[in-house]
Formats: C-alpha cells, sequence, structure tokens
C-alpha cells in the first residue's frame, strides 16, 4: 500500500552535535554518554591500553557510569575517558575507519578492510533489577571481526544489530546485548543475502521482518519490505539515490531519497516528496522515543560536495 504526502523540510545548522553520522567521513561515538562539566584538553594516562585480542585487565565495580568516546584518525582510533578527556587507550589501524555503536552501550563496529571489527570501550552498565550495575576496564580491540566486502552501515533498531555489506550484498544481523557482558565468542547470527549488492542499508524489526534497501552498484532506487521467511510484504521503487535511514516513535522507519523520503509503518509505505524536483537527504538521526526525524537537506544535483546549513 502506498500513499504520497508533502513535507516541509528543516534545516540543520550542525549535524555532530545531533549525534548524526554522515556516511564517508571520520566519525566518534561515545558508550553511556551523559552530561559532564567542560574538560580540558587530552591528557595521557600512565598506563594507556593497546590491547588487541582478549579483553583484558580486571573489571572494576563503579559508583556511577564511567562514558567513554572513541574518535578515528588517519592512523587508527583512540579511546578517551569522556568526563576529563584522558587518553584510555590507542589502536593503530591502516586505512579508512569508521566506528558504530553495537547497540549495548560498550562496544562500537570499527569498520575496516574487509570487514566489521567488534572495540571494546571498556565502561559499561548492566542492569540489575531497578538499577544498573556499572563497570570500568581497560579498552580493548578485540580479534572478534564480522567479514563483509566493503563494510558499509551498522544499524541497531528493536534489540537487533544488522551489519550490511555493500560489495556482497551479506545482511547479518544479532541480539545487540549478545556481547554486553564482555563475551569473547561471536554470537548467534543470522544471515541473508541480496542478490544485487549495492551501498545499502537493512534495519531488522522486532517480528522478524527486514526492511531494505533495492539497487545495483551503480543505481539504487526504492526499498522492499521481507518478513522473517523473506516473502516480499510491500515494495517501493520511488526512491531515486536511496540512502540512510532512521527510526521514530512508534515503529516508524524513513530512508532518504534524492526527491523527498519514504515513511514505513508496518507494511504500508508512504512517499514523502521534497519541495524542490531535487531535494536529496541522505543522512538522518532519530529516536525511537521521538516523533521527529532530523536530516541533511541537499538541493545542488551538479554539486561535488554540498555542505546544508
Amino acid at each position: 500500500m502506498r500513499s504520497r504526502r508533502h513535507i516541509q523540510i528543516l534545516s540543520v545548522a550542525t549535524l555532530l552535535a545531533l549525534g548524526l553520522t554522515a556516511c564517508g567521513t571520520g566519525t566518534t561515538a561515545d558508550s553511556s554518554a551523559e552530561s559532564a562539566p567542560t574538560p580540558s584538553p587530552i591528557a595521557r594516562a600512565d598506563d594507556v591500553s593497546t590491547a588487541v585480542g582478549e579483553p583484558s585487565g580486571k573489571v572494576v565495580e563503579e559508583g556511577s557510569r564511567t562514558p567513554r568516546l572513541a574518535i578515528t584518525h588517519d592512523e587508527g582510533v583512540i579511546v578517551l575517558d569522556a568526563v576529563t578527556l584522558e587518553l584510555l587507550g590507542e589502536f593503530p589501524l591502516e586505512g579508512f575507519t569508521r566506528l558504530n555503536p553495537v547497540g549495548d552501550d560498550r562496544h562500537l563496529m570499527v569498520t575496516e578492510g574487509e570487514g566489521f571489527r567488534v572495540l571494546d570501550l571498556g565502561g559499561y552498565s548492566v542492569p540489575h533489577g531497578d538499577h544498573d550495575h556499572h563497570h570500568s576496564t581497560r579498552p580493548t580491540l578485540t580479534e572478534m571481526t564480522f567479514a563483509a566486502k566493503h563494510p558499509g552501515h551498522v544499524v541497531v533498531h528493536d534489540g537487533r544489530t544488522v551489519l550490511y555489506g555493500d560489495g556482497d550484498g551479506s545482511i547479518r544481523s544479532f541480539d545487540s546485548d549478545a556481547l554486553r557482558d564482555g563475551a569473547t565468542d561471536k554470537p548467534e547470527v543470522t544471515t541473508r543475502t541480496e542478490r544485487t549488492p549495492h551501498h545499502g542499508v537493512a534495519v531488522e524489526r522486532d517480528d522478524g521482518s527486514v526492511v531494505t534497501t533495492v539497487g545495483k552498484e551503480d543505481e539504487r532506487s526504492g526499498i522492499f519490505i521481507r518478513d522473517a521467511k523473506g516473502k516480499t510484504l510491500a515494495s517501493s521503487d520511488e526512491c531515486p539515490g536511496v540512502h540512510g535511514e532512521a527510526a521514530a516513535r512508534g515503529g516508524a522507519l524513513v530512508f532518504g531519497c534524492e526527491d523527498g523520503l519514504l515513511l514505513v509503518k508496518g507494511e504500508q509505505i508512504t512517499k514523502v516528496d521534497a519541495p524542490d524536483d531535487y531535494g536529496r537527504i541522505g543522512n538522518q538521526a532519530g529516536s525511537e522515543e521521538s516523533p521527529f526525524v532530523l536530516g541533511d537537506y541537499k538541493t545542488d544535483p551538479d554539486a561535488e560536495l554540498e555542505r546544508p546549513k
């Protein structure tokens, strides 16, 4: 079922402050982040973790959360104390890297080479009845890797983490909390494969259905909704250049197009037209607790790199 409506586009002065990660850029991500006083310049800890492989160091129970901040740079990843900016870990890596939350407030996926690699930030909280127990340990760049040709988007939704391989069409999903306690074995993974690999994204919902982009290596056109067994429930080809996704309250999902966006609720797909003939929304940020989604908005189809204001 499809319907159409129009929408006003909200410009955002800065998207980084909202935690919006643009595809193809260096990224930052945090673990258990909370408001904090203005930090001092980065200071180096006396014992900086460079642990690679199995988690190392003892686990300490803390009186409150210990938020961590991970930042990519030209030669790898560093992990900071998000309050003091003390350098807690540094891990050299070659090539272009990105960071994405796993969804357990402890781990990140490091996109590198031909796979997704798990980074343990070392600061985490475990639910215990009506409260949480807070823990800290040394950051570790683990050897746990999920192979994928040209690894792309990582999406967390409805308690499931989905990894998308642009070059092989692989879609791997697992329980977002499966690694929270520091598991060293890979979680149970559900694997699907798209027949036409492309720079895409997939979202798994709590009923096992998957919403995924449609396209080829040089062209993307829309989305499919498939049930847990792979049967197509709905589709739309009204989204040229489909890119990125975000979730909102009530199970709503949005996918950006070059002329607006697609809104998904249940099995219904609605095309939301941009006010311009070319109005590209390629990156979005949303919350499952909010009815609002924020996105970038580009109006120059010939621009080499357009930075919306």
